[in-house]
Parts: C-alpha cells; structure tokens; sequence
C-alpha cells in the first residue's frame, strides 16, 4: 500500500517466490496488464531479479518494483550491476525475516531443526552499496515511505531493506493457502 500509494500505482510490480508472493498475488492491483510479474506457479527462487532488470529495460521511463527475500537475492546478484550502470528506476524492496521463511514454516511443520534455514547476517544493504546501490535498512512503515521520498528515481536503482518479525511473517498466509 505504501509502495502504490507513493509511487501513484504507476509502476511495474516484480515478485520473486516467498510466502510475500502469495500475499502480493492477492492483494496487488495493477493498473494495466503486463505490471505484475511472478514466477507463479514454478515458484523459482530468485527469478525476480533478473524479471525485474528485463521488465525496467523493457519500460525504462516507468519505476519497477522488485520484491525479493533471503533466499532469492543472492541467486542473480551480479545482475544489479546492470541496473546500476544503465541507472535503472529500479526499487529493490529486500523483505527479510532472517532466514528462509517459507522453508522454514516447512521445516518446522515437519519437526526438522529450523536453525538450518535461519541466516545470521542476512543484511545485503553493504554488499549493494559496495557495487554503487544507494539505500536504507527500514524496520518501520515510516522508513520505507522515507526511503521512497528520497529516491531520484532517474539516477538510477535504490535498495530498501524491509526487515521484519519471522513469526509474523510465516503465519501471514496461514488462512490463504
């Protein structure tokens, strides 16, 4: 709500898998066809970097969003060096739980140990700044619409850090699927 109330609906919608994606495919409207892409039913961990750099190439002059967790922005991270250097409007929304949430409710259903999907640093805010992504590590509502006020959406991609509680987050579907 934050995302399309800020950016007045008028931008593309890229969604990486994650319990997230099965929220955005709920609730996200799209303006037009064409500005929600997923990985859908495959559920490719990872694909939405890759989507989301085509798609923003493809439409250059519109703002895409791109949705990504833990287990997905590692996969194509070299990948952002192209937004970086053709300065994308790219918006890097990294929702992070700490660890693989949508394996984890898994691991834990089936009484597996879920420290083996929890990650101990599983920030990648320094690791984007190294390669020229500016951006902001948002723990609130109010950080991530700060960090949308202050992105010059034509010098290119920015990186907003969404970090929130793991047990919020895995129940957030519970009554979806």
């Amino acid at each position: 709500e934050v995302v399309s109330k800020q950016l007045s609906g008028a931008c593309q919608l890229v969604v990486d898998t994650g319990l997230f994606c099965t929220v955005a495919e709920h609730i996200w409207q799209s303006r037009k066809y064409g500005e929600f892409l997923c990985s859908s039913n495959g559920r490719y961990m990872g694909t939405a970097v890759p989507m989301a750099i085509g798609a923003s190439i493809g439409a250059p002059h519109q703002p895409t969003v791109l949705v990504t967790g833990d287990g997905g922005i590692g996969m194509y991270f070299a990948e952002f060096r192209i937004a970086i250097e053709r300065a994308l409007p790219v918006l890097v929304l990294f929702f992070s739980d700490g660890g693989f949430g949508s394996i984890g409710s898994v691991a834990e259903k089936q009484q597996i140990d879920a420290s083996i999907v929890r990650i101990n640093n599983p920030s990648w805010a320094a690791s984007l700044r190294s390669l020229g992504m500016d951006g902001v590590i948002a723990s609130c509502l109010e950080h991530v619409s700060d960090g949308l006020n202050s992105w010059d959406k034509s010098g290119g991609p920015i990186f907003i850090e969404c970090r929130f509680d793991p047990d919020q987050y895995r129940c957030m579907v519970d009554k979806i699927r």
